[in-house]
């Protein structure tokens, strides 16, 4: 875990975006951007995160303006989108040759709903990105070992990431079980409402429990530190046969020695194309933290 200098300016943008979100008043909104800053203090050195900083800031800005879930309204609105192109999603998959590889992709590709990276999000963008991705990606070498261990596998830990995206999450679960039917599928959420993050609530209303056991991680910042976790969390992840972290924010906050778990997300910041040599937008399935690969 690594605090990169670069994550700074998103930081402080995205603390002031959230702040005019919220508060009226110029006055208020000086007083509580200056609050949310402060909350930062002790907090920026090399091994924290910048999913660490979010949690602090977040904190504080739920406080002041008594809201506990600052992107309900946004979570809402994805999640039925999304629900609306399940059924063409799902077409998708059946005519491809492969599944499980195809429900990956797209579900990699919907990670670019991310309201820590993007404070608001065309829904005509997602969609047309989403299957720009399908349409060119080509599968990586370490997506064709997640299938050939997945093969092998009686346990699953699929630690999900935001709303939205989490409808075709639903669907590689949906294909992983029909092709492998005895597998046993976790599904991890955050604890706590955080961005547009999942909870426990949302991953029940879309229909996840049908194909996988839901569980809490115990986070409550956009993100998964282990020795932050639960216990029954980090027993169950530590014993899994194969493991899926989504979103750029368990990249971030995954230990720099995990070389096991599977990592999908999307390219959404300069700085991470950069780190990566890749392309914004470009679709990522990485077996260890591709940060310190």
């Amino acid at each position: 875990m690594k605090l990169y200098l670069e994550c700074m300016p998103c930081i402080i943008s995205n603390i002031t975006e959230t702040v005019n979100k919220y508060v009226d008043n110029p006055d208020d909104q000086y007083k509580l951007i200056q609050q949310s800053i402060k909350s930062l203090d002790g907090h920026i050195y090399a091994k924290s995160s910048a999913p660490i900083l979010t949690e602090r800031y977040l904190e504080v800005i739920q406080d002041a303006v008594g809201v506990e879930d600052l992107y309900s309204e946004e979570k809402d609105i994805f999640n039925k989108e999304m629900l609306a192109l399940e059924g063409d999603f799902r077409e998708f998959i059946r005519k491809s040759e492969n599944q499980i590889e195809t429900a990956l992709i797209l579900s990699g590709a919907a990670n670019i709903i991310d309201f820590g990276i993007m404070q608001t999000i065309d829904k005509t963008f997602v969609k047309e990105k989403i299957l720009e991705v399908l349409e060119n990606y080509k599968m990586s070498k370490d997506g064709h070992l997640f299938i050939e261990e997945l093969s092998k596998a009686k346990t699953l830990m699929y630690v999900g990431d935001n709303c939205g995206e989490i409808v075709l999450d639903k669907l590689v679960l949906e294909n992983i079980k029909a092709e492998y039917p005895n597998i046993k599928i976790y599904y991890a959420v955050r604890s706590i409402p955080v961005l547009n993050d999942v909870t426990k609530e949302v991953a029940l209303d879309i229909g996840i429990d049908e194909y996988a056991e839901i569980i809490e991680s115990g986070a409550t910042y956009p993100g998964t530190i282990l020795s932050r976790c639960s216990p029954q969390f980090q027993s169950l992840y530590k014993n899994a046969d194969v493991k899926i972290l989504k979103g750029m924010g368990n990249v971030e906050t995954a230990a720099q020695d995990e070389k096991e778990a599977y990592f999908v997300f999307m390219v959404k910041c300069k700085f991470f194309e950069s780190k990566l040599k890749t392309k914004l937008h470009d679709v990522i399935i990485s077996k260890g933290n591709p940060l310190y690969g």
